[in-house]
C-alpha cells in the first residue's frame, strides 16, 4: 500500500458553470449536484433527463464529462452531504459538470478512476470530508486544497483495476435489474392502458374493443365516454384502508422501517428500508402485497406495492386489495396519473398539503368492467412481471449489501481480490442462464415482444430474469 494525497495523483478542479444560459455561448447539458448525489456513476442514457445551460469555450474545455474521471459534491448544507461521489462511465460530447461540484481526472497508471468512486464511498474518506468541510453559517464547503489534500492509501495500479472490477460487476448487475424493471413496469402500465383508459381490451374475437367499434356510451360521473355495460365505482370498493398502529420496540425487530422518504417515488415496489430501531412515533405496519401511498405531498407520486411486511408512519396511506389477484390493477389504477392529480386535489383542502382517505382518496371514481374476465386476464397476464419485478428489488438490495460489505475490506486489503471473487458473488452474477430456444419460445407465447419499442437485448434481459416456473 502507497500512501499519497490526492493532487499526487490526479487533476482537480472547481466547477463555475452556473444553470444560467446566456446568449453567444455554447449551449450544453449540464450535469449538476443532484445527478451526482442521487448516482453511483454518470451515463449517457441519463443525459435526456439533464438541464440545458451554456458556457464559454474555455469552461467546456475544463468541464466536459470523460471516461475515468470523478465528480463529487463540494458544498451543501450539511456536511455529510459533501464529498459524495459519482464515477463518470462514458465519454460524452456535450455534457458538463456543474456549479457545487468538483471534477478528479486521475493520472494515467496511477490512479484508477473506478476504484477512486469506490474509496470515496468508504467510511474514512466520507469522514475525512466531513471533519474538513469549511464555510460559515448554514453553508459548507470543500476548498479546491482540502480535496487535493485527501489521502489515499493506494495498491499498486493493477490491484486498483482489479479491485474495481470486483464491485463494479456487482454495480452492472444492480443496474441491469434497474434497467429490466423499468421495462417491466412499463410494459404493465401499457397494457393497463390500452385496456382501461383507451378501453382497447379483447372483445369477444380478441381485438381490440374500442378500435373495432365497441359500443361507447356517455357517463356523467366520469364525464367521458366508457364501454356499454361498464359501471362507476369507487375506489373503497375495490381495496380498503388498513390502520394498524403500533408501537415501538423489539417486537418489530425483524422488520424495516419504511417512513415516508423511503418510499421511493415513480417506482412499482421496493426492498428494504431503515433499522426497526429508528421507528418512533405514530407508526403503523404493513405486509407484503399492501399497496403503500405517501399522504403527505402526494404529487410526489408515492404509490409502491409493498415486497416485505413492514413499518411506516401515519403520512403513508396502506391499502388492501379486496382480492389479492388483483394486484396489478389496482397498483396501476392508483398509480395512474390522474388518480394522483385527484388525490392532490383533496390534498389542498387542508391546511397541510395531506390526503386523507374517508371522504377523499376512497371517494375516487373510476370505470369498472361489467365482466370480470377482462380484469382476470389482465391480472394473468401480468401478476408474473409484477413478481419479478419484487425479485429484482430484493436481488438489489442483497447485492447492494455485498457491495457495501466488500468495499472497506477490499479498500483496507483485508481481502484480496482472488478471495472476493471466490466468494458469493460468482454464484449471484452467475444467477440466470441463457436457453436461447426457451427464450423463443416464450417470446412468441407471451406475446409482448408485438407492442412497444423494446429492443431484442433488453427483452432477452428480462427472459433471463424471470424464474424459470413463472416462464
Amino acid at each position: 500500500m502507497n500512501k499519497v494525497k490526492l493532487g499526487e495523483v490526479a487533476d482537480v478542479k472547481l466547477s463555475s458553470v452556473d444553470k444560467k444560459t446566456m446568449p453567444n455561448e455554447r449551449e450544453v447539458k449540464l450535469c449538476n449536484y443532484t445527478d451526482v448525489y442521487k448516482n453511483w456513476s454518470i451515463r449517457n442514457d441519463m443525459t435526456n433527463n439533464f438541464m440545458i445551460a451554456t458556457c464559454d469555450e474555455s469552461e467546456f474545455e475544463k468541464f466536459i464529462l470523460k471516461k475515468g474521471q470523478v465528480a463529487i459534491t463540494k458544498d451543501s448544507e450539511t456536511p455529510d452531504d459533501i464529498g459524495v461521489s459519482a464515477y463518470i462511465s462514458e465519454n460524452f460530447e456535450n455534457v458538463v459538470l456543474g456549479y457545487h461540484l468538483a471534477l478528479i481526472t486521475p493520472f494515467s497508471n496511477k490512479l484508477d478512476g473506478q476504484f477512486l468512486n469506490y474509496y470515496f464511498h468508504a467510511k474514512h474518506s466520507q469522514k475525512y470530508f466531513e471533519n474538513n468541510a469549511g464555510g460559515s453559517g448554514q453553508r459548507c464547503s470543500l476548498s479546491i486544497d482540502t480535496i487535493k489534500e485527501t489521502p489515499l492509501l493506494l495498491p499498486d495500479f493493477p490491484t486498483q483495476t482489479a479491485i474495481a472490477r470486483v464491485l463494479s460487476s456487482l454495480d452492472d448487475k444492480i443496474e441491469l435489474n434497474n434497467k429490466i424493471n423499468k421495462e417491466l413496469e412499463n410494459l404493465v402500465k401499457t397494457i393497463y392502458e390500452y385496456w382501461f383508459v383507451q378501453f382497447n381490451f379483447p372483445n369477444t374475437e380478441g381485438k381490440p374493443y374500442k378500435s373495432n367499434d365497441g359500443k361507447m356510451v356517455y357517463n356523467k360521473d366520469l364525464k367521458r365516454v366508457i364501454p356499454e355495460n361498464w359501471e362507476v365505482k369507487k375506489l373503497n370498493s375495490i381495496v380498503r384502508n388498513i390502520s394498524d398502529s403500533t408501537q415501538s420496540g423489539e417486537h418489530l425487530n425483524k422488520m424495516f422501517y419504511t417512513p415516508l422518504d423511503e418510499i421511493p417515488m415513480h417506482k412499482m415496489s421496493f426492498w428494504g428500508g431503515l433499522s426497526y430501531n429508528e421507528a418512533k412515533s405514530s407508526l403503523q405496519l404493513y405486509k407484503k402485497n399492501d399497496i403503500l401511498l405517501g399522504a403527505m405531498r402526494v404529487y410526489f407520486h408515492r404509490v409502491c406495492i409493498a415486497s416485505q411486511n413492514g413499518i411506516t408512519r401515519s403520512t403513508t396511506i396502506v391499502l388492501r386489495a379486496n382480492k389479492q389477484e388483483y394486484i396489478p390493477y389496482i397498483f396501476e389504477l392508483i398509480n395512474m396519473d390522474s388518480t394522483i392529480v385527484y388525490a392532490t386535489m383533496q390534498s389542498a383542502k387542508s391546511q397541510q398539503p395531506y390526503v386523507n382517505w374517508e371522504n377523499e382518496l376512497a371517494e375516487y371514481k373510476f370505470a369498472f368492467p361489467s365482466n370480470m374476465d377482462i380484469i382476470d386476464k389482465y391480472s394473468r397476464v401480468t401478476m408474473q412481471l409484477v413478481k419479478q419485478v419484487k425479485t429484482n428489488e430484493k436481488e438489489n438490495y442483497e447485492l447492494t449489501q455485498l457491495r457495501d460489505f466488500l468495499l472497506p475490506l477490499l479498500m483496507d486489503g483485508q481481502v484480496t481480490v482472488g478471495k472476493a471473487q471466490d466468494e458469493p458473488t460468482i454464484k449471484l452474477l452467475k444467477k440466470f442462464a441463457n436457453n436461447d430456444t426457451k427464450y423463443q419460445t416464450w417470446k412468441t407465447q407471451i406475446g409482448l415482444a408485438a407492442r412497444g419499442d423494446i429492443d431484442e437485448q433488453t427483452l432477452h434481459n428480462i427472459y433471463e430474469a424471470i424464474d424459470e416456473n413463472d416462464r
